[in-house]
Formats: structure tokens, C-alpha cells, sequence
């Protein structure tokens, strides 16, 4: 069996900024970690961890993206998104000849990537 899963941590240079971004986006405010430059959400079993790399004790540091998408079960994929339309979100890239910001509905499962939405946190789209 494979190990279990328990974190995935998004690097921001504005916590307070990406806090109310994905808390607004996910539906779900999460709470400040008192020490460190970090803010956990809960999804499941999985903690989506916001860490501050330009924080304190850190020099130079810039946010790196992360490398690839992140997915997540929604159970009301209409209200996501809306929320992600709100927040100028939704990707536009092409998947299977349609825009990817488009919803595909489905009563069971929903997924949506993080990538549109840390590319909407970015210093140019500030």
C-alpha cells in the first residue's frame, strides 16, 4: 500500500493576499499557523498549505510554481465555478478542443486545477 498523502504546499509571496484568494476560490478560509510564514486549508485528508517563501528568516527567496496541476472533488461545481470566474480564474487552455475554464458537469465528481488559480496571484495580474 502506498504511503498516505498529507500535504501539498503552494508557494506565495503574499499570504495574507493568497489566503483570501484560495479561502474565497475553495470556500473554505483555513487557519493561520502562528509560526512560520503559513496558512493551511483543510481539503480532505490533504492539507493545501500557503507558505510565505519571502517571510520572515528568508532572503531573496521568490515563489517557485508548482511544477504541475493539483485537482480537486467538488461537490457543487457550479458554485466553484462562479467563485473562480469572480477571482478572473478560469484557465484558458485548450483540452480536448475546448476551453479548460468551461465547466463539464457532472453530478458525482468535479475537478479543477490550482495552476489557473496561483497564475491569477501573480505579481502581473496584481
Amino acid at each position: 500500500m502506498a504511503p498516505t498523502l498529507y500535504r501539498i504546499i503552494l508557494q506565495v509571496d503574499n499570504l495574507d493576499q493568497a489566503e483570501e484568494f484560495y479561502g474565497k476560490l475553495l470556500g473554505d478560509r483555513g487557519r493561520r499557523i502562528p509560526r512560520g510564514s503559513r496558512h493551511y486549508i483543510d481539503c480532505g485528508p490533504v492539507i493545501l498549505a500557503l507558505v510565505d517563501v519571502t517571510g520572515e528568516n528568508t532572503s531573496g527567496l521568490e515563489p517557485k510554481p508548482t511544477p504541475d496541476y493539483i485537482y480537486f472533488s467538488v461537490s457543487d461545481v457550479d458554485a466553484v465555478h462562479e467563485r473562480a470566474r469572480e477571482l478572473n480564474c478560469l484557465s484558458t487552455e485548450d483540452v480536448h478542443g475546448a476551453s479548460a475554464g468551461e465547466v463539464v458537469h457532472s453530478s458525482i465528481l468535479a475537478t479543477f486545477s490550482v495552476s489557473a488559480a496561483a497564475r491569477a496571484l501573480s505579481p502581473a495580474r496584481r
